[in-house]
């Protein structure tokens, strides 16, 4: 028999989701990487120190609808020193949200064929969130 779950997620339903990308990218790293007493082994275990510089983080928040244009150019390409990298970072930006969703689902289906995780599941949401009348 199983129990009934106590805590149930409402995808859709957060008044931060607006922040979400700052507080993912900066404010999260930068609170987990502030505490002194923990090894930064431990810390990585948690959160990069700079998730911002991942490509496949990068995708995976502009798929969510996370990562908006402004976002990019408030507060990332300031920090983005190469000119390639700053190009390829505003390309991810500008890629439409459902096309990045789509491949990401894709991918995470048919080439990673792991179980499923929370990621597909949150890629999931969003698509069904943003394609159903």
């Amino acid at each position: 028999m199983m129990a009934q779950p106590w805590i149930v997620i409402r995808y859709g339903n957060a008044q931060w989701v607006s922040r979400s990308f700052r507080i993912a990218m900066f404010n999260w790293p930068n609170l987990i990487w502030s505490f002194p007493d923990f090894a930064d082994w431990a810390k990585r275990k948690v959160v990069a120190p700079q998730p911002w510089c991942s490509y496949q983080q990068l995708v995976y928040d502009r798929a969510l609808g996370r990562l908006c244009l402004r976002d990019y150019e408030t507060a990332l390409a300031p920090l983005i020193k190469s000119p390639l990298r700053r190009f390829l970072t505003g390309a991810i930006a500008r890629t439409p949200v459902g096309l990045l969703n789509a491949l990401s689902r894709f991918y995470a289906r048919w080439v990673l064929r792991k179980n499923p995780s929370i990621g597909l599941y949150d890629l999931e949401a969003w698509h069904q969130s943003n394609t159903t009348p």
